[in-house]
């Protein structure tokens, strides 16, 4: 059983890495050392604001997915969190957006902390799915979850650089 579980687990751990390290090397030989400080800088911004106000509720559906034993249980804690997580999000945006708009910044970061919010709000609502998966041990669907994920955030970064949004 414990062999399954991280073989199952094993795609996931390996090419969430991998991806990022591919992402790291595009765009560091893509993007000029400013442009590739502006969206280092967004990205560490919002992977703050994601493990200080989602990280809660992530754990909480970890920890009360055994006691919701039966599946129609279960489904009340999915929604619950489902629902936590808008309530969530529309707070953070109600603060994020005023902030990167009201903020004195020059106008290339503070269209990139624009763009900022696309990660926000995907991340955090997969990181959700992702703990729900793992709560209930389904291993392939988490793994394929993470993995796709993984690439489709780099693959979305170098859509960003190719539709020059963080070009001049």
């Amino acid at each position: 059983m414990l062999i399954r579980q991280i073989v199952g687990y094993l795609p996931a751990t390996i090419l969430a890495p991998l991806a990022a390290f591919c992402g790291l090397i595009v765009f560091s030989h893509i993007l000029r050392p400013d442009q590739y400080g502006r969206a280092v800088t967004v990205l560490a911004v919002v992977e703050l604001i994601q493990v200080a106000w989602y990280q809660w509720l992530r754990l909480g559906l970890l920890r009360f997915r055994p006691a919701a034993g039966q599946p129609a249980e279960a489904r009340v804690l999915l929604v619950s969190a489902l629902v936590g997580w808008l309530l969530l999000t529309i707070a953070a945006l109600a603060f994020y957006l005023p902030a990167v708009l009201l903020w004195p910044m020059e106008a290339k970061l503070r269209d990139v902390y624009l763009w900022g919010i696309a990660p926000l709000v995907i991340r955090s609502l997969m990181m959700i799915c992702l703990e729900w998966h793992r709560a209930n041990g389904a291993v392939r669907r988490y793994s394929a979850l993470e993995s796709s994920s993984a690439i489709l955030t780099v693959l979305f970064g170098i859509g960003l650089i190719a539709g020059h949004v963080l070009e001049e």
